[in-house]
């Protein structure tokens, strides 16, 4: 999905604000829109360059818990699909128009849900338009509205820093090249384009100057043209027909097109042609397919046009994992691959022989050249079977996906190291105790899990046990059934004979906060449960186990050593060997943050038995929670606070800035306001130094037998603000039975912060960087801004325990 723009104008003026506010639309660390400006070449235009988080497409095609607002359930969207977006001003209408325009992201088969066989059967509809995709590097061809031709790559003009030449400028001798063989001028074309309105996309397939996968020698090279896409925000684009009419008007190299009438025919065109990797004796890396959509679901396109692609697994998969580790030899890192293990050995041994040999090979490989010839070189000395290689080659396949799988017993910590791993980088949780029970669980497991690989997520955390050999097995070959391409990376931790006293020590001390292990049902009966898994537990042995010897990678933990070093030893791990799963390296804040999370906010809400255990508890009030049988007491809270109305706080926040003639886009336009507002009472952190007042809400909440627990009132009376976070400094109503009774010093509401890295809690240590005598104020930081609320502005909400 994404958001309906009528004209340029509006979409620009939405990027602006998306980019200039940082705004994290999916929640990631970094702002989900960047721009580059640059100066047209011979011309006077400026034009802006627009990018967008690469896995925010994937997620903006999925069902992710992270595409819908939390308060409303209202999806969240991108304001465009386009990957390559140039916009520019123009002064004659004086506003901004779209000067480039790319096509929108589109995905391969199997690569997030709506890519699928089954979803493509049901929601597009014929004819199925298969154009041969070409293997190089796309550029992009338009017209400035002063009739100049400008000719970019996916994200840049003209020259690139650290470059002699870049994509752009051999785009354009190209260009010149394909113009001057049809006795036509850059002027005519720019002319057509701007009458068109519409872009040029091409692939730049050029062996002299980059080699790819494919060889493009001789007559071969060139531009490749394969679109025409109107200039608007939504994707509207040529027909393939049209496109080839266009190419040999200009002089352009033609894409082979062809068409299908259904999906089935389609499905099994492709499946055939990917078995030796050809098209008419011709290598090709795949085809693009073109087609219309004709269901709402699938209203993530910004128009009826769409598009997927077929890569071919095979040989290619291997061949860029060959380029990958010659690069890594070269640069002097140690080559690190997880399929086609053993060609790989014995090519990195080629390689390293013949560079050794032959130094200027090097060099000439790091600027993309010998490429190909190197690799055709191995094979022929290697008298290798192409084909059969690449498809059975250690049983190996292209490894998108990676799952997580802990071999663990009870209270080793995998569900903390878990929740540290998902604070840091998103990676999904799948919990086997939150799902039911009983014949066919394991499947369900291996379902929940495939469906966060199909919902955008690369890596997801196996959070079972698997302490029994073939639970370890049976878990490969239910997803390996489903979906293909996924690494298997074991995560075993110790069993030394100190272990069990430890981890049973730790359990006890958690109380109540598992789905199905409650220490208040009985110590002895969770020593017994506990013993049963101890007995079953079968060591990881991937040398003389069967059911252990298909894991691509190994990390072995301590339950000893803490959950967060255990994280640690993961991330290190992945930087070391997988370090494209690690887009940022984590401060020792972020992991401090992780843990504050994976400890004190997260609270198991499912509850789970063993066996027929039908026991009744009594009602019993501690400072873990509330057990009994009103079902809103099932959980423990993560804290007490009083819930506020957005739009009453909202209006407060207008009605302050006024008084004060300031303007909330021009002071403070770097924050995000947060979704929705509250006042923290009291946080079950606290609850070790202050017990008594937390079982005082506890008990409060048991009394009246409703989570409703009474409106409170606030005076709002100070903003503050540093370069981080935004907040109300509060004050309650002394005639509040709760007065007093709260174990934050500083009552506050916090209203935004200037990234997603920013925590909200971080209003307490903005608030005591401040002296305060009443509601007088004095600033210790020259970094830290206020204002004082006058008049008095009251605000009310309601006490709720929150989990």
């Amino acid at each position: 999905m994404v958001l309906n723009f009528n004209n340029s104008e509006d979409l620009v003026q939405e990027l602006c604000r998306l980019r200039d506010q940082r705004v994290c639309i999916f929640g990631e660390k970094k702002s989900t829109v960047r721009s580059v400006t640059f100066k047209a070449p011979k011309s006077n235009y400026d034009l802006t360059s627009w990018r967008i988080w690469e896995q925010a497409f994937r997620l903006n095609v999925s069902n992710s818990k992270k595409c819908f607002d939390t308060i409303s359930g209202h999806r969240i969207t991108l304001p465009t699909n386009a990957r390559g977006l140039f916009t520019g001003y123009d002064y004659e209408s004086k506003r901004h128009r779209i000067v480039i325009r790319g096509y929108d992201k589109f995905f391969n088969i199997d690569e997030v849900p709506i890519t699928t066989w089954d979803a493509l059967s049901q929601h597009t509809k014929g004819p199925y338009e298969l154009t041969v995709k070409e293997n190089g590097c796309i550029i992009f061809i338009a017209a400035l509205p002063d009739g100049q031709i400008i000719v970019s790559s996916k994200h840049s003009l003209g020259i690139v820093e650290g470059q002699s030449v870049s994509h752009a400028n051999v785009g354009e001798r190209w260009l010149e090249k394909h113009l001057q063989s049809v006795g036509r001028t850059k002027q005519e074309l720019a002319h057509e384009l701007l009458r068109r309105d519409m872009t040029a996309v091409a692939e730049l397939c050029d062996d002299e100057f980059e080699e790819h996968i494919l060889p493009y020698t001789g007559n071969s090279r060139g531009l490749y043209l394969h679109g025409l896409n109107r200039n608007c925000p939504q994707f509207i684009t040529a027909s393939s027909c049209e496109v080839a009419e266009f190419a040999e008007q200009w002089g352009f190299m033609k894409v082979s097109s062809f068409f299908m009438d259904s999906i089935h025919e389609l499905k099994a065109f492709l499946e055939n042609a990917s078995k030796d990797g050809k098209w008419n004796n011709r290598a090709i890396e795949g085809f693009v397919i073109r087609c219309h959509s004709d269901h709402s679901s699938l209203e993530q396109q910004s128009s009826n046009d769409f598009f997927f692609k077929y890569k071919f697994p095979e040989p290619y998969g291997m061949f860029r994992q060959w380029r990958e580790v010659t690069k890594m030899l070269i640069s002097g890192k140690k080559p690190s691959y997880t399929k086609y293990k053993k060609v790989t050995a014995e090519y990195i041994t080629f390689c390293d022989k013949k560079f050794k040999e032959d130094e200027d090979a090097k060099r000439l490989y790091m600027s993309n050249k010998g490429i190909i010839s190197l690799r055709d070189e191995f094979l022929v000395l290697s008298k290798l079977d192409l084909m059969h290689l690449s498809v059975s080659n250690d049983n190996d396949c292209g490894k998108e996906f990676t799952l997580l799988v802990p071999i663990a017993t009870i209270g080793c910590g995998k569900t903390t190291v878990a929740k540290i791993l998902e604070k840091l980088f998103g990676w999904p949780v799948v919990q086997n105790d939150n799902l039911p029970s009983g014949k066919g669980g394991p499947k369900r497991f291996a379902k929940a899990i495939i469906e966060e690989f199909r919902n955008g997520h690369s890596v997801v955390f196996a959070d079972r046990n698997n302490h029994i050999s073939n639970m370890r097995s049976t878990l490969q070959t239910d997803i390996l059934a489903l979906i293909d391409g996924v690494r298997f990376v074991a995560l075993p931790f110790k069993h030394t004979p100190e272990v069990p006293e430890f981890v049973q020590n730790r359990v006890l001390q958690r109380g109540d906060r598992h789905q199905s292990i409650k220490v208040s049902e009985g110590v002895d009966k969770v020593k017994a449960i506990m013993n049963t898994f101890y007995k079953q537990y079968k060591p990881f042995d991937p040398a003389g186990n069967k059911h252990d010897a298909n894991y691509d990678d190994i990390i072995e933990l301590d339950p000893l050593i803490g959950s967060l070093e255990n994280a640690r030893r993961i991330v290190n791990y992945f930087k070391k060997n997988i370090p494209e799963l690690i887009p940022n390296d984590p401060s020792d804040d972020d992991y401090a943050a992780a843990l504050n999370y994976a400890v004190n906010e997260y609270v198991p809400t499912y509850r789970k038995t063993f066996g027929n255990d039908s026991k009744k508890i009594k009602n019993k009030i501690t400072a873990e929670g509330i057990t009994g049988s009103s079902t809103c007491f099932k959980k423990a809270p993560r804290y007490f606070g009083v819930l506020l109305d957005r739009k009453t706080v909202e209006s407060s926040l207008v009605q302050v800035l006024t008084i004060a003639n300031l303007q909330w886009q021009e002071a403070f336009s770097r924050y995000t306001l947060q979704d929705s507002f509250h006042i923290t009472m009291i946080h079950e952190s606290q609850k070790p130094v202050n017990s008594r007042i937390w079982e005082q809400y506890l008990q409060h909440m048991h009394d009246k037998n409703t989570t409703k627990m009474g409106n409170i009132s606030f005076r709002i009376t100070h903003l503050v603000w540093d370069d981080r976070v935004i907040c109300f400094r509060v004050t309650m109503n002394e005639n509040s039975v709760w007065y007093g009774k709260t174990c934050n010093p500083q009552l506050h509401i916090t209203l935004g912060t200037s990234s997603s890295d920013v925590k909200a809690f971080e209003s307490n240590f903005l608030l005591k960087k401040l002296r305060w005598q009443g509601d007088e104020v004095d600033s210790t930081d020259g970094n830290v801004r206020y204002l004082t609320v006058l008049p008095k502005i009251i605000i009310e909400g309601m006490l709720e325990p929150v989990y």
